[in-house]
């Protein structure tokens, strides 16, 4: 009796007794799962300014208003109407703050693709969650810093931070 309690609060504990991932009700936004309340949150986009001179993709602030732990990126998810489009690909960037910004070279916000990486590039796989969902899954150690992910209208992005734990 004592080993089948043990053995029931272990499991009670482990990741499969998290509730599961709900489908976003509001599509084309990038959320991630609340670890408290198992409820999706939306990540707001932000406008991606074109540097061309300077050959850079900026978005305003150093900082971004949603952050995670290191070590403790919850669940991203993104539903789309019909699905994503035949080009698009989730795409992943570090950005670099400076002076009230967070930019990254033009050539790698434009041409990342899985088998061409380039520096600022992040690796991230998507996998269909539910009907009309994807479930996004950046690398686990993801170092302290500025991310953003892309929007497949292009002139917006989901930004957030990695703070040190």
């Amino acid at each position: 009796m004592r080993i089948q309690l043990v053995c029931l609060l272990a499991f009670a504990g482990s990741t499969l007794a998290q509730p599961p991932v709900p489908e976003p009700r509001v599509y084309e936004l990038l959320h991630y799962q609340d670890a408290t309340t198992g409820k999706l949150t939306a990540i707001p986009p932000v406008r991606v300014l074109v540097d061309a001179k300077k050959r850079q993709a900026r978005l305003k602030g150093e900082q971004a208003k949603v952050r995670f732990g290191q070590g403790a990126l919850p669940p991203l998810v993104i539903a789309y109407t019909e699905g994503p489009a035949q080009a698009w690909w989730a795409r992943m960037y570090r950005l670099e703050p400076a002076s009230g910004q967070r930019f990254t070279a033009l050539g790698v916000w434009s041409s990342v693709t899985e088998n061409k990486p380039a520096p600022g590039a992040i690796p991230l796989k998507m996998e269909r969650h539910g009907k009309l969902s994807y479930r996004l899954i950046p690398p686990l150690d993801l170092p302290p810093g500025e991310y953003a992910i892309t929007n497949p209208a292009g002139n917006a992005v989901y930004a957030f931070g990695v703070d040190p734990q």
